[in-house]
């Protein structure tokens, strides 16, 4: 689906799909990419990388659905790292900002949002009072 709406196609057929299915598959299998939901990731790229996405032209690049998890998560705990004991909004700013998105739609605070629970939940930070912190 990001394949068809970045090229500007309305839909990718059935013959693309399945080509596309079998190189992640291959990519996969040869470690050459890691997954993380419904998302790939090149093995040669920094897995702790933050992206700022301020000067794209797409604008779909921005939209929640087309965020990593995995980015948004590294981006919390940066913010983290550089002003500990924030509260819950203001990470939530800061990390819209660093990813290049000016104004916060609500997918794009859900997704924050849903990332700063894994954190907590797995433990890489805490939540106490509505101020988070690294653990």
């Amino acid at each position: 689906r990001r394949l068809t709406v970045n090229w500007g196609a309305k839909s990718a057929r059935s013959r693309i799909k399945k080509t596309v299915r079998e190189a992640l598959e291959v990519s996969l299998q040869e470690l050459d990419i890691a997954k993380d939901g419904e998302f790939y990731t090149s093995s040669k790229v920094n897995p702790e990388r933050i992206r700022d996405r301020s000067t794209v032209t797409s604008p779909n690049l921005k939209k929640a659905e087309f965020l990593p998890p995995m980015e948004v998560a590294n981006a919390i705990v940066r913010c983290l790292e550089i002003n500990p004991r924030s509260d819950i909004d203001g990470v939530s700013k800061v990390v819209s900002r660093s990813l290049g998105i000016k104004s916060r739609s609500t997918p794009i605070t859900d997704l924050i949002n849903a990332q700063i629970g894994n954190l907590v939940v797995s433990g890489k930070i805490k939540l106490d009072d509505g101020i988070l912190d690294l653990q």
